[in-house]
């Protein structure tokens, strides 16, 4: 299976997982993140390939980092993304932050 298709898989996977966690439904996540509840169910079936502003409304109402959604899904050195994503969203959040003060 390409990257691209086993990554969105893996993505939609986890997705579904923090939203059990959250004990929300698709369409309660949909309400939310401002997302329609076809498109969260899309991308938690893998058919889907979202933006990342999409993924970090999703976060934002599960109250996770995006960097959860990631874990495990490989690039193409074969290396897992998730701590290279969670260390970039550490970054960028730090630097908003900053120029909200």
């Amino acid at each position: 299976m390409p990257i691209k298709f086993s990554s969105l898989r893996i993505l939609g996977f986890n997705v579904r997982k923090a939203r059990e966690r959250a004990s929300l439904t698709q369409e309660r996540l949909a309400e939310k993140s401002r997302l329609h509840p076809t498109y969260i169910s899309g991308i938690e079936r893998g058919v889907r390939n979202p933006t990342v502003l999409s993924l970090i409304r999703i976060a934002e109402a599960l109250g996770v980092t995006i960097s959860v959604f990631t874990h495990g899904i490989q690039g193409e050195t074969g290396q897992d993304v998730a701590p290279f994503i969670s260390k970039r969203s550490n970054k960028v959040n730090r630097r908003s932050d900053a120029q909200k003060h």
